[in-house]
């Protein structure tokens, strides 16, 4: 019996990517055993959907009679849920929908992994491992990432819905994404490094913010195999997997940064009024700039390699890829435009080796 996967954001930055990734060994025979549905929201998507060897759908993912519906006719064996970092609207209903199938069933999704960081009240700086209870990590009442106590808590919560109805959750946390993604959606580069560029372009400068060094990260091409590696391995336990391959030194990044848009390359410690600046430069409150690019995390994934994940990306990548495309960002879009999702599909893009 084949398998039947919901998967939702395919056309996004990581669901483009993870489903390029499993239509490139579905053509080589691995995978066979996939029926994938994938959700769009734009009627331009449905033929490249259908060129990946996909089924689109049309859900809306913030009405839970109509998840469930779709769950249940379609007698879906997993769901992969790229949409919902909060784990609030899209988890719970399709969670009970899948336990209430009963059988094998399990529901893996994306969240952030930044409920980690100084900013989200971590204090220690010893590594924080997946398959250690990460939600107990010791937190301090000083968190400018307020949310990350209400991710912790809907983490937790779908953890335990899933282990109450029978269903595996998998929760894939990832830190700073960086890399090409592989999507045919508008967002091809991490908006982290769209933003460092707009604030240096902005304002000249990037600078070191409070409690800032290094910070974890992952190239997108290894998250997207994370995925793949959870959807090839069924018998995965359900848990936390920290999609990680090393850490990077912001200031380090910046410094690349700002030489390849040939401006100061000194990087020095932030005032009020440089936070104002940065803040100003891509729309946001000038409390939330550490957040967007500064900050300290030492997380460590062990339950992926556990199961046969292999990142093949370096930390040093990312330095080696900045310089490239912050030049391309600055000649080819907008850096005025402060919104979330920005088209990047334009041609004459870097080729990253």
């Amino acid at each position: 019996m084949p398998r039947r996967v919901l998967l939702t954001g395919g056309s996004g930055y990581l669901g483009g990517e993870a489903l390029y990734q499993i239509a490139a060994l579905r053509s080589t025979g691995e995978l066979p055993d996939l029926v994938i549905y994938t959700t769009y929201f734009h009627a331009e998507s449905v033929d490249k959907l259908k060129a990946l060897g996909t089924e689109p759908v049309q859900i809306d993912r913030e009405d839970p009679v109509a998840l469930k519906a779709f769950i249940h006719e379609h007698d879906i064996d997993t769901v992969v849920e790229m949409t919902d970092f909060r784990w609030d609207a899209v988890a719970p209903p399709v969670i009970e929908a899948l336990g209430e199938l009963g059988g094998e069933r399990r529901y893996i999704g994306h969240g952030g992994a930044k409920i980690f960081a100084s900013f989200a009240g971590i204090e220690t700086r010893e590594p924080i491992y997946d398959d250690a209870d990460p939600l107990h990590a010791p937190r301090g009442g000083n968190d400018i990432f307020q949310v990350a106590r209400d991710l912790a808590d809907n983490y937790a919560t779908a953890q335990a819905l899933g282990a109450k109805v029978g269903v595996k959750v998998h929760n894939v946390l990832s830190p700073t994404i960086f890399g090409r993604s592989h999507t045919f959606g508008p967002q091809t580069l991490s908006i982290h490094l769209v933003r460092l560029v707009q604030i240096a372009k902005a304002t000249g400068h990037l600078w070191r913010w409070p409690s800032t060094a290094t910070f974890a990260l992952c190239h997108i091409e290894d998250l997207g195999a994370l995925y793949v590696q959870l959807l090839k391995r069924p018998d995965a336990p359900a848990g936390f997997y920290f999609a990680e391959n090393g850490s990077f030194e912001w200031t380090k990044l910046s410094k690349v940064i700002l030489h390849d848009l040939e401006l100061d390359e000194t990087v020095k410690p932030a005032t009020e009024i440089d936070f104002d600046a940065a803040a100003a430069a891509i729309g946001v409150k000038p409390e939330q700039i550490i957040i967007e690019c500064g900050g300290r995390m030492n997380i460590v994934g062990r339950n992926g390699r556990n199961i046969g994940w292999q990142p093949k990306h370096g930390p040093e990548e990312i330095y080696q890829l900045a310089g490239a495309d912050s030049k391309w960002i600055e000649q080819n879009i907008d850096l005025n435009d402060k919104s979330f999702f920005i088209d990047l599909r334009q041609t004459g893009m870097p080729k990253h080796h």
